[in-house]
């Protein structure tokens, strides 16, 4: 029997749920939509090991769902209940959310710019919440933040507490997580690796960056730099792939820590021409190799989002598009197959009668930055 299959048992067993489904995205745990059978709701369960570090968090398993349900904080996903399973596993039970994660949104480009600024908002009442309960979330990525949709917006629901950590009174810090390498910030790797406010709030930056400009690589092969390639020499081998599993995983691994050391983890997605330099500096400082620079809390984060504005640019089939920006509906379209110039078009907001605004000889950035300084 697999572990998986295993787990099912314990969980059927207790006669409390009704697994229904197998969730494969990500690797810390195990994950599964289920019915609550007495509360007749379905429900998300997450099954972690009990390994020694968990002990630390969950001496008393209801110590972060209390966390959590204090406040009726609407950005994190409801934690129902926290409890060992076995003495192998814990069990938390949560509450289950229909609209999928932000990978999804991020993959299919569906995001505008202010729509990315408004989820991390969200994202950072959440962890607001957190850590005023003095726990640190460790594994903020778009696969932990789940969107909940109304009819008026979406509300980014941060979940998966699987990596959660209490601060000590008088501490600062803890044992960082080793889950999620892409986004693990610079204090955070080899051994005496560490997390604290400002690594919740590195991560929370990553995932803005990626929000408005599309997903970092998922893949080994670009983050392969000058050193990993002599490494790859001296082992005899050509390819990254030739290794084991192991060797493949230490020497990617390496790649990508000297990579967010030197922060240059960001540059191997391009940015969108109309990345607003107003928020690439936002995120910069969010996401900045040296912790004093960086934002103190979800306080100080927040103000600065709050206090930037830009078009709501969107990526569409034919450029780029910003509905109800100053009164008007804004397009950015190539005007050559080239697309060494791009004009700029304008239709008051909702009429869908467009006319050319301004030049026809800008570039894609030159013409997003026309409209937003309007």
């Amino acid at each position: 029997m697999s572990k998986s299959d295993e787990i099912k048992r314990l969980l059927e067993d207790g006669g409390k749920y009704k697994v229904l489904s197998e969730f494969s995205e990500g690797a810390n745990g195990y994950a599964f939509k289920a019915r609550h059978l007495p509360l007749e709701r379905d429900i998300f369960l997450k099954v972690i090991d009990a390994d020694a570090e968990a002990e630390k968090t969950f001496a008393e398993p209801r110590a972060v769902m209390e966390a959590i349900a204090s406040g009726g904080c609407e950005n994190l996903v409801r934690l129902h209940d926290a409890e060992h399973l076995t003495d192998d596993f814990i069990l938390m039970a949560m509450e289950f959310v229909d609209g999928g994660s932000l990978n999804g949104l991020i993959v299919d480009c569906s995001l505008g710019q202010m729509d990315a600024v408004k989820l991390t908002l969200g994202v950072l009442v959440g962890l607001g919440h957190l850590h005023a309960a003095r726990f640190l979330h460790r594994d903020v990525k778009p696969g932990n933040i789940l969107v909940s949709f109304t009819e008026t917006r979406a509300v980014p629901k941060l979940g998966d507490f699987g990596s959660v950590r209490r601060l000590s009174y008088g501490d600062t810090c803890v044992k960082a997580s080793r889950h999620s390498a892409l986004y693990r910030p610079p204090e955070a790797w080899g051994d005496d690796g560490f997390f604290t406010l400002s690594s919740d709030l590195y991560q929370a930056g990553v995932c803005l960056y990626e929000m408005v400009n599309g997903p970092l690589p998922y893949t080994f092969d670009p983050y392969m730099d000058a050193q990993s390639k002599k490494l790859l020499k001296e082992k005899g081998v050509s390819s990254l792939h030739d290794l084991d599993a192991f060797e493949r995983s230490q020497v990617a691994d390496g790649c990508l820590e000297r990579r967010i050391k030197s922060c240059r983890l960001l540059e191997l997605t391009a940015p969108r021409p109309y990345f607003s330099m107003r928020l690439a500096k936002i995120i910069r400082k969010a996401t900045s190799i040296d912790m004093a620079d960086r934002y103190e809390n979800a306080f100080q984060f927040t103000n600065a989002l709050q206090a930037f504005s830009s078009p709501n640019w969107k990526t569409v089939p034919l450029g780029f598009a910003a509905d109800c920006w100053n009164g008007w509906d804004w397009k950015v379209t190539p005007v050559n197959p080239e697309k060494t110039a791009w004009a700029v078009a304008r239709a008051r907001t909702g009429s869908g009668k467009f006319r050319t605004h301004g030049s026809t000889s800008f570039s894609a950035k030159e013409a997003c930055k026309f409209v937003e300084e309007l």
